[in-house]
């Protein structure tokens, strides 16, 4: 695996219409809206991309450039989001952030749809 800078940076070569459309839609997004409702969304949302695009755990993980074993539980919708940051057990705000951005570009799968803000998959605005 390459480093997390080295990840965005080909993400923005490969994909540069979704790389700046989609940092756009995620920077947008109030702290407040990543709560158990949305997160256990976005984990849903994900598998049924996941299948939909006929990919197995492993095949995902490679192209989002992390451990299988994290789509798995991201997917799993059995954790929450520590707004303070403290909590172990708890996945903190701003890798929520990361993986709602790289599986957006990736899948090509609006963020905001991901976490329940729209039901447009391909909902091209910014949150208000």
């Amino acid at each position: 695996m390459i480093s997390k800078q080295e990840y965005l940076k080909k993400l923005e070569k490969d994909y540069p219409d979704n790389f700046h459309l989609y940092k756009k839609q995620v920077d947008s997004i109030e702290d407040e809206i990543f709560d158990y409702y949305s997160v256990g969304l976005f984990g849903e949302r994900l598998k049924e991309e996941r299948k939909d695009q006929n990919l197995t755990y492993a095949a995902l993980a490679k192209e989002l450039n992390i451990d299988r074993s994290h789509i798995y539980y991201l997917e799993a919708r059995n954790h929450k989001v520590d707004k303070a940051n403290k909590d172990r057990k708890y996945v903190r705000i701003s890798a929520y952030r990361y993986y709602l951005f790289i599986v957006s570009v990736v899948l090509d799968i609006s963020p905001l749809y991901m976490i329940g803000l729209t039901d447009d998959r391909s909902y091209m605005g910014e949150h208000i």
